[in-house]
């Protein structure tokens, strides 16, 4: 996949190429391979390479960012072993593919927060085009 990601951005001309692009305002960095916790990350206007994930919240509302837990989620970040089965493959996915940072709705938006919710849904269309690649579940 690694490979066919780096021939799709080099050599097709309607898919974009793999360089920098402006990060969303919050990314969750996946740390390295054996790192049991990921963390969420302002990204203060940085450009860098990015995979956001598409996912159906289904019945169960999955782990999110709130007020309360944002701090938290920054500082100490959240254990890999508490978010769902999806948000796992997808950390695997991100760092298999040697990207620093993923996208999740429901951890980059803070959620209850409907000034936050508001500006963030509406840069989601920019989201998904920014990233290098969208997984979806």
């Amino acid at each position: 996949a690694k490979e066919w990601l780096r021939f799709c951005g080099e050599k097709h001309p309607r898919c974009s190429p793999l360089g920098d692009r402006p990060l969303p305002t919050r990314v969750i960095d996946v740390g390295g391979k054996d790192s049991s916790r990921v963390r969420l990350v302002v990204s203060h206007g940085r450009f860098d390479r990015y995979i956001a994930l598409s996912h159906c919240w289904g019945l169960r509302e999955p782990i999110t960012t709130t007020k309360d837990n944002f701090d938290r989620h920054v500082k100490e970040g959240i254990e890999i072993d508490d978010l769902p089965q999806t948000f796992r493959d997808a950390v695997e996915v991100v760092r298999a593919l040697g990207f620093q940072y993923l996208w999740i709705d429901s951890l980059c938006i803070v959620q209850q927060d409907c000034e936050d919710w508001q500006r963030e849904a509406a840069q989601m269309p920019e989201v998904y085009a920014n990233a290098a690649v969208t997984i979806t579940s």
